[in-house]
């Protein structure tokens, strides 16, 4: 052995025989190190890299491997000196392969067979080892683009799992981190795409994304550049393809934003400080989409109302996906700077508009205007002042099944919600909710008198089962105040009498609503002025509703119906209700 040499004399042996130059072969270690730009860097450290070279400082560790492949020697010898070594295996095979990291070694070993005639890049050499092990050990990116640009390797349906190909036999010992780690630190979007097929996942929920959506990797894609932008992009596709034989016209396209927005959105989000830029760019990305989205939806379905959008942006009816928007969920609070609060905002007003284009909550509202977001109703704001007056009045009133108004951003209200089911439509109701919902009416009353002065109350106009959320018997909220008045005490206690007993209903029993009404006006201790001319006042309230049917609608022959078919009701107990009532 010859220990008289230097590490530096040794290295510049070994140097010569690769032809390359200092700087040269540096910018090759930077290149295979997976840096951004490392012509730059190779000037920076030129100075570092001359003294790892004469032994006054350690190699970095992410030189070591590029360093030793492109000399085909290794650092042992550099440092320790002794007996040459160009490399402790064998010139040929899947490792020596990953070592030159070259297409060409990666093609002879797809032609090359073992001896069970298998080829022997899909095969594990006599160490157990496959060649995806190898390639990980030594960094080698280009065989590992050679492995998913031939299919041998993919993101398994569950995004947990390394998948191969048919035809391969190997057994590996690396992870699909491993192979993540490997493709994020290269930022090549055109692999990321095809070893985690993303478009494929859009229909996918929970550990369907895998690692995909973990906060390790999705830490990663936003430090990246080319893959991160890559995402912000949209896709033609046919509703055949995400849909599997659901729609009958199999060839009609439509579009997608990449599933993975919505999963990156919430992530930057919560560690705004960190990638702000980024997040900025994505938001921007989602605003213009959406806002192309919704138009091109609104024309290619025009009579449709019937689409929801799923928690991960997907615009649906029933199971069948017809595309995709940009979309958000957050169940804590973001500490963000103004641009992106403004941006955020947007992004909400885009959303909510379709929100309200497609269909309403069900139960409880009079139209598609609001929505259940987060644990609070969201709703367009009305031009109605006389709510927001109500709102403010009430809201520290105790009464709380009245919603309160939490606060108004972006043309949208935001109310309190309450939990629990409601009517989807006039019935005879059980006495048990008549009795709660008339002593909700008479305490609000009574607050409205003393806020208001006099005789005048708030006027819900609307008062009917549909309105009124329930837990069990109890009323716990009453809802859906867009149309609320300055009016009189009788009008939302008639509504109650005429809706909640069912008048307008054929098959009603005549006998039965009277005594029902009875009980409602003693219940309620209705005075004597209040009970004055009470037919006259039920007619009144029943012409009112009529006037307010939009003839166009198409409930409107069923409604008039109704309404009619209560007023005779009156007129047929016109006389009784004089002399027992008022």
């Amino acid at each position: 052995m010859n220990r008289d040499t230097t590490q530096k004399e040794r290295f510049e042996k070994v140097l010569n025989k690769a032809n390359l130059s200092y700087q040269e072969l540096l910018i090759r270690i930077l290149r295979q190190a997976d840096y951004s730009n490392p012509y730059e860097t190779a000037k920076k450290e030129k100075s570092n890299f001359s003294k790892m070279v004469s032994g006054e400082r350690p190699f970095k560790a992410d030189y070591i491997a590029p360093l030793e492949r492109i000399l085909n020697t290794s650092l042992k010898y550099i440092v320790y000196g002794g007996e040459e070594e160009n490399n402790d295996f064998p010139l040929k095979g899947i490792r020596y392969a990953a070592y030159k990291n070259d297409i060409i070694y990666f093609k002879e070993l797809e032609n090359e067979k073992n001896n069970i005639d298998q080829p022997v890049i899909a095969s594990n050499d006599e160490f157990g080892k496959s060649i995806l092990d190898y390639i990980v050990q030594y960094h080698s990116f280009n065989g590992l683009k050679y492995l998913i640009d031939k299919e041998y390797l993919k993101l398994s349906w569950n995004g947990r799992l390394l998948d191969v190909g048919s035809n391969s036999r190997i057994v590996w010992s690396v992870t699909a981190m491993d192979v993540f780690d490997m493709i994020l630190k290269n930022d090549d979007a055109v692999i990321f795409e095809k070893f985690s097929d993303p478009w494929s996942r859009i229909n996918a929920y929970g550990f369907s994304f895998g690692l995909l959506t973990s906060d390790v990797t999705l830490e990663k894609i936003y430090k990246s550049n080319n893959i991160f932008d890559s995402l912000l992009n949209k896709r033609e596709m046919t509703l055949s393809s995400i849909n599997k034989g659901l729609v009958s016209n199999q060839d009609r396209s439509t579009y997608f934003c990449n599933p993975l927005t919505y999963h990156l959105l919430n992530y930057g989000l919560l560690n705004y400080e960190r990638h702000s830029d980024k997040v900025i760019k994505l938001l921007k990305f989602g605003i213009d989409y959406n806002r192309w989205f919704y138009k091109f939806l609104k024309e290619e379905f025009p009579d449709e109302d019937r689409f929801t959008l799923s928690e991960e942006g997907n615009v649906k009816i029933g199971h069948t996906i017809y595309g995709s928007l940009v979309d958000y969920k957050l169940e804590e609070q973001i500490d963000i700077d103004n641009e992106c609060n403004k941006l955020l905002d947007e992004l909400n007003r885009g959303i909510y508009e379709f929100k309200f284009y497609s269909t309403s909550l069900n139960g409880g509202y009079s139209n598609s205007n609001v929505r259940l977001e987060n644990g609070r109703i969201v709703k367009k704001s009305t031009d109605n002042e006389i709510e927001y007056q109500f709102f403010e009045d009430l809201k520290d009133k105790n009464l709380e099944f009245i919603p309160k108004l939490l606060e108004q951003k972006n043309g949208l209200d935001y109310l309190t919600y309450f939990q629990g089911n409601t009517f989807s439509g006039v019935n005879r109701m059980e006495w048990s909710e008549i009795e709660s919902v008339v002593k909700k009416l008479k305490k609000l009353n009574e607050v409205s008198k003393s806020i208001l002065g006099g005789e005048k109350v708030y006027v819900h106009g609307d008062l009917s089962p549909l309105n009124v959320v329930f837990k069990g018997s109890e009323v716990v909220g009453i809802i859906d105040w867009d149309s609320v008045k300055i009016g009189k005490e009788y009008e939302d206690l008639i509504y109650i009498v005429w809706t909640w007993l069912n008048i307008g209903s054929r098959d009603r029993n005549n006998e039965e609503v009277f005594k029902g009404l009875k009980r409602i006006l003693n219940l309620y201790n209705a005075d004597e002025s209040l009970k004055c001319n009470w037919a006259d006042k039920m007619i009144d309230v029943m012409e009112e509703r009529l006037k307010n049917i939009v003839k166009k609608s198409k409930d409107y022959e069923r409604i008039f119906t109704w309404i009619k078919e209560s007023e005779i009701w009156v007129e047929l107990y016109r006389d009784k209700i004089k002399e027992e009532i008022g």
